[in-house]
């Protein structure tokens, strides 16, 4: 009797470890992946100086101030006037934008405005001309 108390109880105990342990790999599926941390990097001040002993480095530089640019419209760039690192003012060209399709809208739709009032100005006309009910002769069924 004792042997059968100690393999159930060791079994219950086994089955309760195992719950234990599993439970949390159960759980982690249904989770999102975190995303990266962060990796620490050292910066340096820039300085001007003779090199004695070269070096190569991979990484990104980086400036300080980030400025984002961002169209209104689609388009590719045709033109840059200005070098990358180079002053700008505000309200001076940075790029110039060729956009056909946008272009071809512009043109259909101008062409659309122009076409639109004369279509109405000529319908006006016509009914203004069109004779009255009262000013036709009166016909009959057998007439």
């Amino acid at each position: 009797m004792k042997k059968k108390t100690i393999a159930i109880l060791t079994t219950v105990v086994a089955a309760a470890a195992g719950a234990f342990v599993l439970a949390p790999s159960f759980r982690d599926k249904n989770r999102e992946p975190e995303p990266p941390r962060p990796v620490a990097v050292r910066v340096a001040l820039p300085r001007t100086e003779d090199m004695e002993i070269g070096a190569s480095y991979l990484g990104t530089v980086r400036s300080r101030r980030d400025l984002r640019v961002i169209a209104r419209i689609p388009g590719t760039v045709s033109q840059l006037p200005r070098r990358e690192g180079e002053r700008a003012r505000e309200g001076e060209l940075l790029a110039l934008l060729a956009a056909p399709e946008t272009q071809a809208q512009i043109e259909r739709l101008t062409a659309d405005r122009d076409y639109w009032p004369s279509v109405t100005r000529r319908t006006r006309d016509c009914w203004k001309r069109r004779p009255s009910r009262r000013t036709r002769p009166w016909r009959g069924r057998g007439a």
